[in-house]
C-alpha cells in the first residue's frame, strides 16, 4: 500500500488532535509512537511522517530529558484545522481516509491468514 505525505500529516495531526495540543505545544516522540499504533500505519510510516512535517516546517524538534520533543508550529496548527473535508480536497481526503481505514483493519486482532494474504498482495500492488 503506498501511503501518501497528505495520509501521514493527517495521522501524526489526527494525534496531536487526540491529545488536544495546539500550537507551540510538544508532544514526547515516545507518546506519539505509542499513539501511531492506533493509525494502522507501520513503524517506518511514522518516520516518514516526521520527516514529512519537518520539510514543511509543520513541526520543530527538540531534545529534552533524553528525548524527543516535537512541537507543532504556528503553521503546523493552521495546516492541521485545514483538514476538514472541503470539496476541493475531496479526492485526497477520501483517499486519505480510506488508506488509513485499510492500514487499521490490517492491525485489526483476529484477522484470518486469507485476509491477510489478501492484504500482503495488495500491498504489492
Amino acid at each position: 500500500m503506498q501511503v501518501e505525505d497528505s495520509t501521514l500529516e493527517k495521522a501524526v495531526f489526527g494525534v496531536f488532535r487526540d491529545q488536544q495540543l495546539v500550537a507551540q505545544q510538544g508532544l514526547a516522540f515516545s507518546d506519539l509512537q505509542d499513539s501511531w499504533y492506533q493509525t494502522g500505519l507501520r513503524t517506518d510510516d511514522l518516520r516518514d511522517a516526521v520527516r514529512v512535517l519537518l520539510e514543511q516546517e509543520f513541526i520543530t524538534i527538540d531534545s529534552r530529558d533524553g528525548g524527543m520533543l516535537l512541537t507543532l508550529t504556528q503553521q503546523g496548527a493552521q495546516r492541521a484545522t485545514q483538514f476538514g473535508i472541503r470539496l476541493s480536497r475531496l479526492r485526497t481526503d477520501l483517499r486519505d481516509t480510506v488508506t488509513l481505514l485499510r492500514a487499521r483493519r490490517r492491525r485489526s486482532p483476529g484477522a484470518n491468514a486469507e485476509a491477510a494474504q489478501q492484504r500482503r498482495q495488495s500491498d504489492a500492488a
